[in-house]
C-alpha cells in the first residue's frame, strides 16, 4: 500500500487555462464618448450654445455633421466605380444637374431630349485601384437587347486585367440594372476573373463614390477643352448629336489613362498593362494617311497604292492600333499612319461626312431576300393549339419581405422554415387578397396589377377568337 501511495504523490496534474491563450486582434476605431458637464456648465451653455458641444443634444441635432470620409489604405480589392452622365449643349452633366425632375414625368422628358438628338447619354467606368478611366456614349436604341452597354464594361474589365473586383454604383435603378446583367456577363466572358461582388453607396450620399465623382469632373474639364481646341481650329461649331462626339469622349478618356501620372510616378495605362503607352499621339480629327493591311480582304492589289486617306479619330486599346475614319464612311485601324502637312491637316468638310458611331461595327449587314416558289397547300387544315392561359399573380420574395408572412398559410410557413417555395404548394386566398393589397398601395405595384390584368383580358380575348 505504501509503494502505490507514493506512486501517487509522484503524478503533477497538468491544467490548460484555454482563456489565457494569445489572441490577435484587429485594431478598430472606437465612437467619441461625450462627457458628461456639470450642471452649472449645461446652464450657461443654453444661453448662446456657442461653442458647438457634443454632449448638448440640440447642438446634435440642430449643427451636427455626419462621419467625415477618411482617406484610408482604401480596398485590397479593386474597385470599379460605374456612373451615367450626360451631355447637353456645351455642357457636361450629372442627372442631377439637368433640368428635368427626378419623377416620371421628368425622365419621360429626358427620353424625349435624347430622341430629338438634344442630349445624350454617357457612361463612365472608373477604377479606384489604377485609375483608369473610360467613358462613352450610351446609343438610344438596341443597346439593351443586345446588352451593348453591359458589354462595355465587360471589354473595360478584361482590358484591366483584375482577377478580383467589386463594381459599385448609385441607387439610380438603370444603373444597378447594368451593374447586375454585367455581373453575370463578367462571369460568362472573364475567364481570369475568380471573385466579382458589388457595393453600393449610401441612399443620397454622393460623396461615397467619390471616385466617379472626381471621374466625371476630369473628362468635363479635358472634353471641353479638346472639343474647343477642334471647333477653332476648323472654325466650325460641333453639334451634341454628331458622330464625331462618341469619339472625341473615349479618345478624353484615353488621353487622361495615358499622360496623367500619379503620387508613385505611374499613369493609369502603365498600372494596368505594365509598360506605358508606346504609340504616337496626333490631334484629334486630323487627317492622316494610313497604310492598309498587308493581307485580308482590304489589302491593296499588286499596282494599287499602299495608303489611303483617312481621319484620326481614337486608338484601339485590344490592338494597339491607331482608328481612322475612311472616305467612304467606314471605321478602319492601322498600325501604321503619316501625318500631312499642317495646311492639309484640318477639314471641316470631312469631319461633317463622319457617319460611323463605335457601335456601328455591331450592327449587322441586312440579310439578302430571295423570293422562293410557294409551298403547295396542305390537304387537312392544320390544328391551332388553344392560347396558354394566363397564371395567376407571381408573388415574389421581395413582396413577401416587404410585406410580411401570413399566419396559416403553408406556403409562407415553408418559406420561413427553408427559406425556398415549396413544388405543388399555392399561397391560401387569405394570404394572396392581403399581399395583393398590400402591393397594390405602391405605384410600382399598382403597374404590376395593371399589367397582369391586361394579360388575363387579352388571354381572353384570344381564347374566345379561338373558339370561334
Amino acid at each position: 500500500m505504501a509503494s502505490i501511495e507514493d506512486g501517487k504523490e509522484d503524478e503533477e496534474e497538468i491544467e490548460i487555462d484555454i482563456e489565457e491563450a494569445e489572441q490577435d486582434t484587429q485594431p478598430l476605431r472606437i465612437a467619441r464618448d461625450p462627457k458628461l458637464p456639470s450642471q452649472d456648465d449645461v446652464e450657461c451653455h443654453r444661453c448662446s450654445h456657442v461653442p458647438f458641444r457634443d454632449w448638448c443634444r440640440h447642438c446634435v441635432q440642430g449643427r451636427g455633421r455626419g462621419d467625415p470620409h477618411l482617406r484610408t489604405e482604401g480596398s485590397s480589392i479593386p474597385i470599379v466605380g460605374l456612373d451615367y452622365f450626360f451631355i447637353e449643349g456645351d455642357q457636361l452633366k450629372k442627372r442631377k444637374e439637368l433640368d428635368y425632375p427626378e419623377d416620371a414625368a421628368g425622365e419621360a422628358a429626358l427620353e424625349e431630349a435624347r430622341s430629338s438628338g438634344s442630349l445624350i447619354k454617357c457612361l463612365i467606368i472608373r477604377c479606384a485601384a489604377s485609375k483608369c478611366l473610360f467613358g462613352h456614349v450610351v446609343p438610344r436604341k438596341g443597346a439593351d437587347e443586345e446588352d451593348f452597354v453591359a458589354d462595355l464594361v465587360v471589354k473595360a474589365v478584361s482590358w484591366m486585367g483584375h482577377t478580383e473586383l467589386i463594381m459599385k454604383g448609385d441607387n439610380e435603378p438603370a444603373l444597378q440594372a447594368l451593374i447586375a446583367r454585367a455581373l453575370e456577363l463578367v462571369r460568362i466572358k472573364v475567364d481570369i476573373v475568380t471573385k466579382i461582388s458589388t457595393e453600393t453607396p449610401p441612399t443620397y450620399d454622393s460623396q461615397s463614390n467619390g471616385g466617379i465623382e472626381v471621374g466625371v469632373m476630369l473628362i468635363r474639364g479635358l472634353f471641353r477643352t479638346l472639343r474647343l481646341c477642334l471647333e477653332s481650329r476648323i472654325d466650325r461649331k460641333i453639334p451634341v448629336d454628331h458622330a464625331v462626339i462618341p469619339w472625341l469622349l473615349e479618345h478624353t478618356c484615353h488621353l487622361l489613362n495615358v499622360k496623367t501620372r500619379g503620387a508613385d510616378g505611374l499613369t493609369p495605362w502603365a498600372r494596368a498593362r505594365g509598360r506605358n503607352f508606346a504609340q504616337k499621339l496626333l490631334g484629334f480629327g486630323e487627317k492622316v494617311l494610313y497604310k492598309l493591311p498587308v493581307k485580308g480582304p482590304q489589302a491593296p492589289a499588286n499596282m494599287a497604292a499602299k495608303w489611303e486617306d483617312g481621319t484620326f479619330i481614337g486608338f484601339s486599346k485590344s490592338t494597339n492600333t491607331y482608328v481612322m475614319a475612311t472616305r467612304e464612311g467606314g471605321i478602319a485601324t492601322s498600325r501604321s499612319l503619316k501625318r500631312v502637312p499642317i495646311a492639309n491637316r484640318w477639314c471641316p468638310e470631312t469631319l461633317a461626312n463622319i457617319a460611323s458611331t463605335p457601335w456601328s461595327r455591331r450592327e449587322r449587314a441586312a440579310p439578302e431576300v430571295r423570293f422562293q416558289e410557294p409551298a403547295a397547300a396542305p390537304d387537312e387544315p392544320v390544328t391551332v393549339a388553344p392560347p396558354p392561359p394566363t397564371r395567376r399573380f407571381r408573388i415574389t420574395d421581395t413582396d413577401l419581405r416587404d410585406h410580411g408572412f401570413t399566419d396559416g398559410c403553408v406556403q409562407c410557413t415553408h418559406i420561413q422554415r427553408y427559406g425556398k417555395t415549396k413544388a405543388g404548394v399555392q399561397h391560401t386566398e387569405t394570404c394572396r387578397t392581403r399581399i395583393l393589397q398590400e402591393i397594390g398601395k405602391t405605384t410600382l405595384g399598382e403597374a404590376r396589377l395593371s399589367a397582369h390584368s391586361a394579360r388575363a383580358d387579352r388571354y381572353l380575348a384570344e381564347h374566345i377568337e379561338h373558339q370561334d
